[in-house]
């Protein structure tokens, strides 16, 4: 038979609140704020954070506290506002990257570098988008492009690429890269090769088949 479970003191429950950091909880409210649509109280508890935590290196608060900002801020449309954010966690990654490289970070590993890695392409990546939003597209490629090099296999890195070349227009580019992510062999010529045969196929089909 099952064991049964003791039940948990609330004595229990209060310890374990207190051995959770105050600036992580509130990093924490921060999100769900997001995720509840008050990007304004997520904004100023960000502000908050970022200013009592400054100095205190490539810590998870001061990282998501830059993330969730630059994602307050997009939401209330103010989109030019959220780059320098991004800015500071990207060079904040780097560094954490440069630290974990040289042995210099307690800990460092090549699974700690690789989450960083995954963790510097999400920005990028989500830096890509706000150029999107200010119609900065050439700039908003080039830093998607750069987020897919850093995560060749991230999925958002991908798509978010294939969606900027897609609306760029260059169509047979994105169906291309976006069927290499997935997995299907196909090469830009190749694609090019079918667009060109389907084109030929339709000219050729007679005028009624098309009502």
């Amino acid at each position: 038979p099952a064991k049964k479970r003791r039940p948990v003191s609330g004595a229990a429950v209060l310890r374990e609140q207190r051995s959770v950091p105050r600036s992580q909880m509130e990093v924490e409210h921060a999100y769900a704020l997001l995720s509840c649509g008050d990007a304004d109280s997520a904004l100023q508890i960000c502000d908050r954070l970022l200013r009592k935590e400054e100095g205190e290196g490539c810590e998870s608060v001061v990282v998501n506290a830059l993330k969730y900002k630059a994602e307050a801020l997009v939401a209330l449309e103010r989109a030019d506002e959220a780059l320098q954010p991004l800015d500071d966690l990207i060079r904040l990654v780097r560094a954490g990257i440069a630290q974990c490289g040289a042995g210099t970070s307690p800990g460092s590993d090549a699974a700690q570098t690789q989450e960083l890695q995954r963790g510097l392409s999400e920005a990028v990546c989500n830096r890509s988008l706000v150029l999107a939003c200010l119609d900065r597209h050439a700039a908003a490629l080039s830093s998607a492009k750069h987020a897919l090099e850093l995560a060749p296999h991230s999925a958002a890195a991908a798509y978010n690429h294939s969606l900027l070349l897609w609306q760029q227009g260059q169509k047979l580019e994105a169906s291309s890269q976006w069927m290499r992510h997935r997995g299907f062999q196909q090469d830009l010529a190749a694609c090019r090769r079918h667009h060109s045969r389907a084109l030929q196929h339709l000219n050729e089909l007679p005028a009624h088949a098309n009502d």
